[in-house]
Parts: C-alpha cells; structure tokens; sequence
C-alpha cells in the first residue's frame, strides 16, 4: 500500500540470489536469526555484493545487537506495521533512527 515492491526469499541464500538478479532492490530486509545462514551472515555477503544497500535486521534478541552503522537498522520484535514502514523509510533517506523504533 506504500508503493514498495517486495521480493521474499526463503532462507539467506535465495535472499542473496534476489540481490544478484535484482539491481532494482534498494534495501535488504532480514531476521538476525535464519534458516541455513544467520542474518547479519545474510547482512555481511549482501554487503560484498552491494557495499552500499542499507539493511534492516529485525530482532527479538534486543540485547545482542552486533553494531551500528550508517546503513544497517534494527528493529525489534514485536512491532507495529507502522514501527516498520518508518525504520524502512529512514533507512531508504538515511535519516537518524528514532530512538523509539530502533532497538
């Protein structure tokens, strides 16, 4: 309803297939914990491909937050559709997180 396209994948892997075949993605969104490949394993071989795509790394582990950066968001489980539309949309503006969205 946003006008964002998406794509799903299944595990990382297919994740980083869609990258490869997709240049039109503009963010990456994942679980920080996946079948066959962590997120932020997803996040690191994303990032080898496409040095710039922001990602966002969702989590209900709020505690174990590897890093921040410039491009890469967390958001924390649960959240509201609305939690979710907006830490998209400062990752795609490269806004500063609001404090409350992000973990």
């Amino acid at each position: 309803s946003r006008g964002y396209k998406v794509l799903e994948a299944s595990h990382g892997p297919d994740a980083l297939t869609l990258l490869e075949e997709h240049d039109e993605i503009a963010l990456l969104i994942t679980d920080l914990v996946l079948p066959l490949m962590s997120g932020e394993k997803v996040r690191e071989q994303a990032l080898r491909i496409r040095p710039k795509l922001p990602v966002l790394i969702v989590t209900g582990f709020r505690h174990s937050v590897p890093h921040k950066d410039d491009i890469t968001g967390y958001l924390g489980k649960p959240f509201a559709i609305q939690e979710l539309l907006q830490a998209v949309e400062q990752l795609l503006t490269r806004r500063p997180p609001d404090p409350k969205t992000s973990v």
